[in-house]
């Protein structure tokens, strides 16, 4: 009874510990080698984001050219239409900056404009446009009431027609 005892205390002190672990991500970057051949020697490996043009192409590798001319064979799993996300990520971090840039421009140009509250603009609307309006609202409402009229000849032709002929007025 006394090791199980021993052994909770041991844990106990160790929970700590096992908590303020440190924490590791994995790097986004790789390296392939451009190849003279296929199945060939590496003639100079490329980093990842790295843009080639593609000259030949087969089901499993592709004849590609980088920026400095140098042409060679790489796998097609390691391409890529779009670009890595690191470079993307950078990408987005410039616009963001830039549109932080912007809005402390605007904050600055709103506060210099003082609290003068901006003239509201005198209506532009026409009154042909609200005659318009009327019109189709008129037009609306006698659909409506024909509609409601159609209604009721109906229902009382079927009653007489389900009463042979007869129309019976209560």
């Amino acid at each position: 009874m006394r090791s199980v005892g021993r052994w909770m205390l041991a844990l106990w002190l160790m929970a700590p510990l096992a908590a303020t672990a440190e924490t590791l991500y994995v790097i986004d970057r790789l390296q392939v080698g451009l190849r003279a051949a296929r199945d060939g020697n590496v003639v100079k490996p490329v980093e990842t984001g790295a843009v080639l043009e593609v000259l030949e192409r087969d089901e499993r590798f592709a004849r590609v050219r980088d920026k400095q001319g140098v042409e060679g064979w790489i796998e097609l799993r390691y391409l890529s239409a779009e670009p890595p996300a690191r470079l993307q990520l950078t990408k987005l971090q410039d616009e963001l900056n830039k549109t932080r840039a912007q809005l402390t421009e605007a904050q600055a140009q709103l506060k210099n404009a003082g609290t003068s509250k901006p003239s509201i603009p005198a209506s532009t609307t026409s009154e042909a446009e609200y005659e318009l309006d009327y019109l189709w609202l008129g037009i609306a409402f006698a659909m409506l009431i024909a509609g409601f009229i159609a209604g009721i000849v109906w229902h009382r032709e079927s009653i007489r027609r389900r009463m042979g002929g007869m129309y019976l007025r209560v």
